[in-house]
């Protein structure tokens, strides 16, 4: 038990929470695809604990004695383990589990700067309001109304500040974006999309990029309708059945029921 207490979160990191599992970032590889379904548990184990601990043991034996496995479990992964975790590393979700501490740490940043606003609004009007009190006077009504308006206005902007905060997206992300807006080739333009402003630093022109969705609609506008995948057109409603457009297509009322048109046609030899 002390050997595996020495591996269980190095340098004192704190684990993170959950994070974003993509399985086509994760297994999308040739290499990964020919692993069994053993080989796949053992990866997906070491792919959790690196997101807890930073890395995974260079050395796999030590892996296996964290994870408790099987030798049958240990030999299904053992020849995949330098490919999949270079230098004790798994490249994606080394990216994104820096991303993740960034964001933490700006969030944290961001409500200690709060914190420290409200705090010195409060004393400055607990301040003026003794004042006041000493004086035997009340605090006129405008002056309440300013620090109101004040610290309303710092917790506005606090929260602009995190809302504007930009998040890079991983490729599936992106494609399924790209899918929703009925985009060709979604998988081959999400990774131009990406490769295009990674080499941009996510900037546009000389502006940080605030939403990569508004980026992929302004790209939509140098576009031409071969570029999209066209919308599927209603089939024409059967004379004499009655019918209503709803949300899954057409359908046909018949005796107070709905039915799928294809359905309604097939069964009726149509």
């Amino acid at each position: 038990m002390k050997h595996l207490n020495a591996f269980a979160y190095p340098n004192n990191v704190t684990p993170l929470g959950w994070y974003k599992w993509y399985p086509r970032d994760f297994l999308s590889s040739s290499v990964v695809r020919r692993l069994t379904m053993t080989g796949q548990g053992v990866y997906r184990a070491l792919l959790d604990l690196q997101w807890e601990d930073g890395s995974v043991p260079a050395d796999y034996s030590e892996a296996i004695l964290i994870l408790r496995l099987t030798m049958e479990e240990a030999e299904s992964f053992e020849h995949f383990y330098a490919h999949c975790f270079p230098n004790g590393k798994n490249p994606k979700l080394n990216a994104l589990r820096e991303q993740a501490i960034l964001d933490r740490e700006q969030q944290v940043e961001a409500g200690r700067k709060s914190a420290e606003a409200r705090a010195r609004l409060k004393l400055k009007s607990t301040d003026v309001q003794q004042d006041f009190n000493d004086r035997s006077t009340t605090v006129p009504t405008d002056v309440k109304q300013a620090f109101n308006q004040t610290e309303t206005e710092t917790e506005t902007q606090t929260e602009t500040e995190t809302y504007k905060r930009f998040i890079r997206p991983s490729q599936s992300e992106v494609e399924e974006y790209l899918v929703e807006r009925r985009w060709k080739n979604p998988e081959r333009k999400a990774e131009q999309f990406i490769s295009h402003y990674e080499s941009k630093g996510w900037k546009i022109g000389k502006a940080k990029m605030k939403s990569w969705r508004s980026a992929v609609i302004t790209w939509e506008g140098r576009m031409t309708d071969d570029d999209f995948v066209p919308k599927p057109k209603p089939k024409e409603p059967i004379e004499g059945i009655d019918f209503q457009i709803l949300p899954s297509g057409l359908e046909v009322t018949l005796d107070g029921r709905l039915w799928c048109i294809d359905t309604w046609r097939k069964e009726n030899g149509l």
